[in-house]
């Protein structure tokens, strides 16, 4: 009994680890999660949609020769050169999640390749491939199989196959805290997506409902990190965009951050997607805001009070990102709306300052369109109607 009690505590340990949660990196500073965004960085493109949330900071590269034709192969290295991190050190410590979005192969460098593998191995970092022509098996371009990418994936690469037919996705962990925070039975249709082989090990979170049931969204631990592998493209491709409009599409993008990340995925699906929603209006309010100053600002309007206000709600606003990665929702939400409030009185004020700026501008124009008028009106009654310059025409008859 002794022996098989020590046998059956061995097994015990031995899977307690996989149950422990991994720890979550987020900067040290900031506690943000830092995002490599590498692929389709530019247009559109869910990395927007991450930069609204408070949770993420980024950098985003372009490398990908499907959805920006506009730049060439020179361009696209040299994006590469600037912008991608220099040394292995530098990529484990200034970033915490690497996503792959329908990249090219052929613009990596072997080592840089092999820095994302040791990066989720031995940092503890998050890996995400995400689907497209240029991704996993790739389509007419270089295939990611037999790469250390690969090694990190919780799939592997089928060369040059993908699945190109409109298909919803199904789960068969609806306990699992990622499936449990969307509503799955409001998501649309898919239109394509890349087809993979899952490793022994992964789970298949989300899956096509049509046959073959291939795997949508596949994930795993490896090492000390973890990998993710989302087949279809999450940009508007393969002849579908409806999912680009899904309301909950900004939640589904910010959830598998937290889940590739390591980090405790929300299970407040209506409040968290009401926060989120309202740091992106936030964003769209402080453009149309800036941009309405300038446009008061080149007719001579003072706008120094106006910028004091948006100062005063960029601040709320700033304590309502640090109020949120706190997990205070609720307090997050009250500064929110608060700011949209400031935002109303801002817009008030603006538009008063923009009608004292273009009074005299409406008072020229007033003047020129009635002087035009009176002139012309002038001019016809003396030529038409008068006819003081006319000699009258006498009748003559012929004889």
């Amino acid at each position: 009994m002794r022996g098989t009690g020590a046998v059956l505590l061995a097994l015990i340990l031995l899977q307690m680890p996989a149950a422990w949660p991994r720890e979550v990196r987020r900067d040290p500073v900031t506690h943000k999660i830092r995002v490599l965004y590498i692929g389709d960085a530019w247009g559109p493109t869910p990395y927007t949609y991450m930069m609204e949330e408070p949770s993420f900071t980024g950098t985003p590269i372009p490398a990908t020769y499907r959805h920006l034709g506009t730049y060439s192969d020179a361009q696209l290295r040299q994006f590469m050169r600037v912008y991608m991190p220099r040394t292995f050190n530098a990529l484990t410590t200034g970033y915490d999640l690497i996503i792959l979005s329908d990249t090219n192969r052929g613009l990596y460098r072997t080592d840089q390749l092999e820095w994302f593998k040791r990066s989720v191995e031995d940092q503890g970092m998050g890996l995400m491939m995400v689907g497209g022509v240029e991704a996993f098996g790739g389509s007419d371009y270089p295939s990611w199989k037999g790469s250390f990418v690969e090694d990190a994936l919780p799939v592997s690469c089928v060369d040059g196959k993908t699945f190109g037919a409109s298909f919803r996705v199904s789960s068969n962990y609806p306990e699992d805290p990622f499936i449990r925070s969307l509503p799955w039975n409001t998501m649309p249709p898919f239109g394509g997506m890349n087809v993979v082989e899952t490793k022994e090990g992964s789970r298949v979170l989300l899956q096509a409902t049509v046959d073959p049931k291939y795997p949508v969204l596949v994930y795993w631990e490896y090492g000390n990190g973890s990998g993710l592998a989302h087949t279809p493209d999450w940009t508007p491709s393969w002849g579908e965009s409806v999912m680009y409009d899904w309301e909950f599409y900004p939640d589904y993008v910010d959830n598998m951050n937290f889940l590739t990340a390591g980090a405790r995925i929300p299970e407040d699906l209506d409040l968290l997607h009401v926060i989120r929603t309202k740091f992106g209006d936030y964003f769209t309010r402080r453009a149309l805001a800036i941009s309405l100053l300038e446009f008061v600002e080149k007719f001579g309007a003072k706008i120094s009070s106006a910028e004091r206000s948006l100062g005063q709600i960029a601040l709320i606003e700033k304590n309502g990102e640090e109020l949120y990665l706190d997990q205070d929702y609720a307090g997050a939400l009250a500064k929110l709306e608060e700011t949209e409030k400031m935002f109303r009185a801002l817009s008030d004020d603006t538009m008063k300052l923009r009608e004292r700026a273009l009074f005299w501008t409406y008072v020229v124009e007033w003047f020129a369109v009635t002087g035009t008028t009176m002139v012309c009106g002038g001019l016809l009654w003396t030529l038409m109607i008068k006819r003081r310059l006319y000699r009258e025409v006498k009748v003559t008859r012929a004889v």
